[in-house]
């Protein structure tokens, strides 16, 4: 069943019914009720999203070919038509971004977006502006063809290895300085931004650093100074309902901690080819330095080698 638009909740509603927390700090950003209204942030599967002008986001490989985790999801139900449209785009480069049709989703287009291989982009401190790039990409070609709603999966926090945290604050302030520029220009662009998340670590991260960009704009948006209110029954039961219990601060305490996305995802990944070096009757020191150690050869060829074996799945 499809999630309508209309129950995607906004960080103004989120504020109301205390599923987002204002930060005990002082916010990065200035509040700002509209920008409040343009933001949305929703757990579920994003295939399931209904958007009439609306695009979906995929965290797509540089090949743009089906691929694991939500890259694979939304090939899957888009159908057949998406890979033959996405072989005629020559590929993109990481950082980039580009658009097809939708073919049997919900929406009206798709936008893959390709992020970095986190481990490999470090070496070169270039994670976060490619990053930060494929955000803005995705963002200028949905305004480009006339799309007023957008939705992001957690880009790069698969297979791709960047940490949760680290990767939601570069989404959360990439977004809002791209709708503060689209406010200086007088608007008209995008009406809705959607963060959708579907592991826990992704929801945590954004559920504690939206309020640091993204901060309450009045009393009633600000629970700490707003009386006990009444949850819309929209937020009880409709998609948003996983909110309720995701904002600890211990687990974002230990999300914070993390130098890399270590729990699998729930979607089916599409596994490289076997290493040769992984053979069951090596000595435990042996084991024990491939545990500790990622050497750089395994690092580079990492996109490379997930990227070939669906070339291989889907051209044959």
């Amino acid at each position: 069943m499809s999630i309508p638009q209309s129950e995607i909740p906004r960080l103004s509603t989120l504020y109301h019914a205390k599923r987002l927390i204002p930060s005990s700090k002082p916010p990065q950003r200035r509040a700002s009720s509209t920008l409040n209204t343009r933001v949305g942030l929703i757990r579920s599967e994003i295939t399931k999203l209904s958007l009439p002008n609306g695009a979906i986001v995929s965290a797509a490989n540089t090949a743009l070919l089906n691929g694991g985790g939500v890259c694979g999801a939304i090939h899957n139900a888009a159908g057949r038509g998406l890979l033959a449209e996405c072989l005629t785009l020559n590929g993109c480069e990481t950082g980039d971004a580009k658009i097809t049709g939708a073919y049997e989703l919900a929406c009206r287009n798709v936008i893959h977006a390709v992020g970095p291989v986190y481990s490999k982009a470090r070496k070169t401190n270039e994670h976060a502006s490619l990053l930060e790039g494929c955000y803005v990409a995705a963002m200028r070609l949905a305004v480009e063809n006339g799309l007023d709603t957008i939705v992001f999966p957690a880009i790069s926090t698969g297979v791709f290895g960047y940490p949760s945290y680290e990767a939601a604050e570069v989404a959360i302030c990439t977004v809002r300085d791209f709708l503060e520029r689209e406010e200086e220009r007088g608007g008209g662009g995008l009406r809705l931004v959607v963060f959708c998340t579907f592991e826990s670590r992704d929801e945590i991260a954004y559920i504690e650093l939206l309020p640091n960009y993204f901060p309450p704009a009045d009393d009633k948006e600000d629970t700490r100074k707003s009386p006990e209110q009444k949850i819309p029954d929209e937020i009880k039961t409709g998609p948003s309902s996983s909110f309720a219990c995701s904002s600890s601060a211990a687990a974002a305490a230990a999300l914070r901690k993390d130098t890399r996305r270590t729990s699998p995802p729930k979607y089916k990944e599409t596994p490289g080819p076997r290493d040769p070096n992984r053979h069951p009757h090596h000595h435990q020191q042996q084991q024990q330095q491939r545990q500790q150690h990622t050497t750089s050869a395994q690092d580079d060829q990492e996109e490379d080698e997930f990227v070939l074996v669906n070339r291989d799945l889907y051209q044959h």
